[in-house]
């Protein structure tokens, strides 16, 4: 905060109006795992439905409808095909946390928490609580570099860590 009071005043000031709970990674909630906060989904919504805005509404709505119904069918079966326990995209951004975690050194201190150093910062991980001190794997429920760095140190899969929400199963009972 000071140094960016030192930067800009209004900087400074406007991030104080707003507050330290909307800004702050520290006070995002974890319940909902997911950890972009932006329109893009709307933006993507509105592409999607661009040739049926121009139509009459009960015309636009069944185009929507019968467009999302063709979209969740073709994903069904594509999460259908797959082998895998948890969803494509998940599981790419589980490798690259695996790539990421070159640089960690676990340390265990007991009752599945360790300490993991990563360059000249240090981060805890609870292994049955599922949290990191990055916060990363609380908030998005797909465990970080520094939890893969333990999972993997234990020898155990990480899909058991991997949040139910992001399952093949769960997706294909929603």
């Amino acid at each position: 905060m000071n140094e960016l009071q030192a930067t800009s005043l209004r900087a400074h000031e406007d991030f104080i109006s707003v507050g330290v709970t909307k800004l702050c990674q520290a006070y995002i909630s974890s319940s909902c795992k997911f950890d972009v906060v932006s329109n893009n989904i709307s933006e993507t919504f509105n592409g999607y439905i661009l040739k049926a805005r121009s139509k009459p509404i009960i015309n636009m709505l069944e185009d929507i409808r019968r467009m999302l119904m063709a979209r969740m069918q073709s994903k069904r079966e594509l999460m259908l095909k797959s082998n895998d326990t948890i969803c494509p995209t998940i599981r790419k951004k589980l490798e690259k946390n695996k790539k990421e975690r070159k640089d960690c050194h676990v340390t265990p201190a007991g009752n599945m928490i360790f300490e993991v150093q990563s360059f000249d910062k240090s981060n805890v991980v609870n292994l049955v609580n599922r949290i990191c001190s990055c916060r990363c794997w609380d908030i998005n429920g797909i465990p970080c570099k520094h939890a893969i760095s333990c999972i993997l140190w234990l020898k155990e899969e990480l899909e058991h860590y991997v949040h139910d929400y992001y399952k093949k199963d769960t997706y294909l009972k929603t």
